[in-house]
């Protein structure tokens, strides 16, 4: 081969090289591009969790805050190209498959309130949401506790409907009566899960054609509303609450969308004071000490006892403060192989099988408690003799109570994980400290000229001594 041939040859190597290297760039390129290069179009990852805590596109650098740093970081991103759209999806501001220049553009009017069109990451299977915030004074409907407490804390004026949870008849009806204008400006629209259509368009048409439902996952909260409400402008916000313990999701997200942040990080910068304190006292119990505990709800009636692990925001927080998740290692002896979930029904012969394997030496009964005046010291010992004698020997030398905070969803979960401290290693967590979180929280939502730690019922676990049930 002669010289000419073979540099003909190199050349034609070198050249196919390249396009082979562009071709394996391009690629593997989701970017989106940088610059004003529009690159190849990104998609969105499947999601099983949440990319931050304030979950709307643009909050690039997933922090708590949307502002100036995550323009730094898609400037940035946009700068050294070749972006990886798949991992850095969240600074695709208008969700339209690019990290661009617009991202940018589009993130400077998110911080300033200015971008109508919003995307956020919803509750429901982590689905990528759009809420228009053109009309930040739009109402609400606040379906079930937890997001009324959300609302409590970010705005209760907006609250004009509720669901029948606060009926007069409801279980929630005293919690709230005092703090909502029910029957007057706020409204009942029915069950959570089938809201009113009728009641909803009155809403809509007294409050300028405009209505929001701040409400958990499409499989239990307005099953339909978007569909029955298509076209018009009805938008709902589904937040985390109690659905994979992430009740700060629900605030910011939430926050922000209705542009009711000022509260929202007041509160977070409370909540996160608390679980400090809660984490700082936890690691002063000696591990000789710590509980072996399960927590459930006792299903009235029927004999079956709801055992909570996984996800479940009484276990998650349970597990703050004993030693080990003996409710996931149950649902996953049960069956559950994979533990995403929260519960698991057992029976108490089941249930009695799994706390010797265990051996379980706290028994922790969730209960609908405090805020009813209706309950008395002798209902709640009446529910725990009747489960009692349902569990029969299986609570022999073993620490039994009721605990509860509406059943520790929503923003007052860390509450609970205090009550639960308290019944446990009372010497680590005196009951002062409980009441001190107990009255501060009642103040940051709202209610504190109707409820505190002195007329609250709260928790009775059969000691006197230990008796905090304040309303006997």
């Amino acid at each position: 081969m002669d010289q000419k041939t073979t540099m003909t040859v190199a050349a034609v190597v070198v050249v196919v090289a390249i396009v082979a290297i562009a071709a394996f760039v391009i690629m593997n390129n989701n970017s989106g591009g940088g610059g004003d290069d529009p690159g190849e179009k990104g998609v969105i990852p499947e999601l099983n969790e949440f990319p931050a805590r304030l979950a709307v596109l643009g909050n690039a650098n997933c922090d708590d805050y949307l502002d100036n740093q995550d323009v730094k970081y898609v400037e940035n991103l946009i700068s050294k190209g070749n972006i990886n759209y798949t991992k850095e999806w969240m600074c695709d501001a208008n969700k339209d498959g690019y990290i661009n220049k617009t991202d940018v553009e589009v993130i400077k009017k998110m911080i300033n309130n200015k971008q109508d069109i919003v995307y956020y990451v919803g509750v429901h299977d982590y689905d990528i949401r759009s809420y228009d915030m053109s009309h930040p004074e739009t109402k609400v409907v606040a379906l079930i506790q937890p997001p009324i407490d959300t609302m409590l804390v970010l705005d209760k004026s907006l609250i004009v409907g509720v669901d029948d949870r606060l009926a007069t008849t409801g279980t929630a009806y005293d919690r709230y009566k005092d703090v909502l204008d029910l029957g007057g400006k706020v409204t009942v629209v029915g069950p959570c899960g089938s809201p009113d259509k009728q009641v909803l368009a009155n809403l809509m048409k007294a409050n300028g054609d405009r209505l929001t439902i701040v409400c958990g996952q499409k499989d239990y909260y307005a099953t339909t509303a978007e569909e029955d409400f298509e076209g018009l402008n009805l938008q709902v916000i589904r937040m985390a609450t109690w659905e994979n313990a992430e009740p700060i999701h629900g605030l910011l997200t939430t926050a922000y969308l209705l542009q009711k942040t000022d509260k929202a990080y007041s509160f977070l910068t409370w909540y996160e004071g608390v679980e400090n304190y809660v984490e700082q006292k936890a690691k002063l119990i000696p591990d000789s000490m710590k509980k072996k505990a399960i927590t459930f709800y006792p299903h009235k009636g029927n004999g079956q006892f709801c055992l909570l692990g996984g996800t479940s925001a009484e276990n998650l927080k349970l597990s703050l403060v004993a030693a080990s998740d003996i409710g996931s290692a149950i649902m996953r002896d049960r069956g559950v192989s994979d533990v995403t979930g929260d519960r698991v029904n057992l029976t108490p012969e089941q249930l009695a099988e799994s706390c010797k394997k265990y051996n379980v030496d706290t028994i922790i009964a969730q209960c609908d408690m405090p805020y009813s005046s209706a309950y008395k010291i002798e209902d709640v010992q009446g529910w725990l003799d009747k489960w009692a004698d349902q569990l029969g020997t299986l609570l022999d030398d073993k620490l039994y109570f009721a605990s509860g905070f509406v059943y520790a969803s929503g923003i007052s979960d860390i509450i609970c994980a205090i009550m639960m401290g308290y019944y446990m290693y009372p010497d680590y967590f005196p009951v002062e400290d409980l009441e001190k979180y107990i009255n501060e929280f009642c103040e940051l939502i709202g209610i504190s000229d109707v409820w505190n730690f002195d007329n609250m019922n709260l928790l009775y676990g059969g000691n006197p001594a230990l008796d905090i049930m304040n309303m006997g």
